[in-house]
C-alpha cells in the first residue's frame, strides 16, 4: 500500500493534481503500520466507530471520536479526517455499546458535541439493507426509512 500511494501520488502530482490524496483505515491499523502514515503527504483519514468498542456507551462516543483522533493525529503528525463515524440503531450490542435509536441518537450528539462536527462524517444516510443481517445494516442515520420527514434534520447534525 506504502508504494502504492508513493506512486499514485507522483503521478497525480505529475499530472498537476494539488488536492489532498489520502486513504483510510481504522487508528489500529495505523497504529500497526505506522509507514502508511508516512506515505501520505498532509492529511490522513481514518474510519472511527465507537460502537466497536465494547467499553464504550453512547454517551461517550464524542469523546472517543475525539482520543482516537487525537491519537492517530500524534501517531502520523497530520491532520485527521474522521471519513466514517456513527452509531447503529440495531442489530444487536457489544458491551456497553447498545445498539438502539435512542442510543444512536445520543451518540451522534455526543460526536457532535465534542467535535463540533469538524472535520468529521457521519455513516450512513440511510441504513444499508442490502448488507448481511447484522448490526452493519443499521448505520443509518434517517429513521423509519419509509415516510421520513426531513423538516429538523439539521438539529441531529
Amino acid at each position: 500500500m506504502v508504494s502504492f500511494i508513493a506512486t499514485c501520488t507522483g503521478q497525480l502530482r505529475s499530472a498537476g493534481f494539488t488536492g489532498i490524496i489520502s486513504t483510510v483505515e481504522t487508528v489500529g491499523t495505523f497504529q500497526q503500520y505506522p509507514a502508511l502514515c508516512q506515505s501520505l503527504e498532509s492529511v490522513v483519514h481514518a474510519n472511527i466507530h465507537p460502537y466497536f468498542n465494547p467499553a464504550t456507551s453512547s454517551a461517550d462516543a464524542g469523546s472517543f471520536v475525539v482520543s482516537q483522533r487525537s491519537i492517530l493525529a500524534s501517531l502520523c503528525g497530520k491532520s485527521v479526517i474522521v471519513s466514517e463515524t456513527g452509531w447503529p440503531s440495531g442489530g444487536g450490542s457489544n458491551g456497553a455499546a447498545i445498539a438502539s435509536v435512542a442510543d444512536q441518537q445520543t451518540a451522534v450528539a455526543s460526536i457532535k458535541a465534542a467535535t463540533g462536527s469538524t472535520g468529521i462524517t457521519y455513516f450512513s444516510f440511510t441504513n444499508d439493507d442490502w448488507k448481511p443481517a447484522g448490526v452493519e445494516q443499521f448505520f443509518g442515520n434517517l429513521s423509519p426509512l419509509s415516510d421520513v420527514d426531513c423538516v429538523g434534520l439539521g438539529d441531529l447534525f
